[in-house]
């Protein structure tokens, strides 16, 4: 599989269940978002449940056995086609893998598809991950509810969350556009509460900026992942559906401005509409 960690260590088939975890809007938690066996999230059951005592602790013993997890269908598929899997990437998730699973703890990153409400019609997006798509074009397909969307089930995830902050490296929001969801902020606030130097990896389209953006900004430990496609207006109004080219950019610099650019990650989807000027997103 071409892995790059030391052959010792090469036994363990995959480290993600040791320090990942994910959640998604369905409330479905995994070790990593290609894991197709998930434990669902409810209140009597939730992450501690899942990390110390459930669906985890089946994937890590498959794991420290050389073998992979009924769920690992992906990674399974990829190395019997000899394609690099994606448990490549998890083998550099945190730098100290041995301890984490020589000491089996708290995870170290979290992921959380927070909700699917965006404020935009991407023509690469879907039902799933846009609550325009949703409501328009994908509205024939049932989407699942968003379980955080109800503040019951937010304050209570939040609950949970505070016994697993203090050893968290960092959490990444997904969406959706996570800036356009109240629970963004709310777990931001006890992340700042209880450990603020913790990383807060969030993926945006970079249209949501106000004031709420700007004190995540100043008090929080920020890292931002932009998802913009293009430098040419025309492009953007065909791509970003519902996004204005202006006003995208202008957000983009006066965050730049708060975190500094080494805090800024730049997604782009190639597609046969900006493939042409692509060479302007890199310059």
């Amino acid at each position: 599989m071409n892995r790059t960690i030391p052959e010792e260590q090469q036994y363990i088939s995959c480290f993600a269940a040791f320090n990942h975890m994910r959640i998604t809007r369905l409330g479905l938690m995994t070790p990593c978002c290609f894991g197709t066996k998930n434990q669902v999230w409810n209140k009597e059951k939730g992450l501690h449940d899942y990390w110390f005592n459930g669906l985890n602790i089946q994937y890590q013993e498959k794991f420290l056995n050389s073998e992979l997890h009924t769920g690992c269908q992906v990674c399974k598929e990829r190395i019997e086609q000899n394609i690099i899997p994606p448990l490549n990437e998890y083998d550099w998730n945190v730098e100290d893998r041995m301890r984490g699973v020589m000491n089996i703890s708290y995870p170290k990153i979290l992921e959380f598809e927070i909700s699917n409400l965006c404020n935009m019609e991407c023509p690469m997006c879907f039902g799933h991950l846009s609550s325009k798509h949703a409501a328009n074009r994908d509205k024939h397909i049932n989407w699942g509810v968003n379980l955080f969307d109800d503040d019951e089930n937010l304050d209570h995830l939040i609950e949970e969350l505070k016994e697993f902050i203090p050893h968290l490296e960092e959490i990444r929001f997904v969406g959706g556009e996570p800036l356009a969801h109240k629970g963004m902020f709310k777990i931001a606030k006890v992340i700042y509460d209880i450990k603020p130097e913790l990383k807060l990896q969030i993926c945006t389209n970079g249209s949501v900026y106000n004031k709420k953006v700007e004190k995540l900004c100043k008090e929080n430990n920020i890292q931002f992942s932009f998802s913009v496609d293009t430098r040419i207006a025309k492009e953007y109004e065909q791509i970003r559906i519902g996004g204005k080219f202006e006003q995208t950019y202008s957000n983009i610099d006066k965050i730049n401005k708060l975190i500094g650019k080494d805090n800024i990650n730049i997604n782009t989807t190639l597609m046969n509409i900006n493939c042409e000027n692509i060479i302007k997103v890199f310059e």
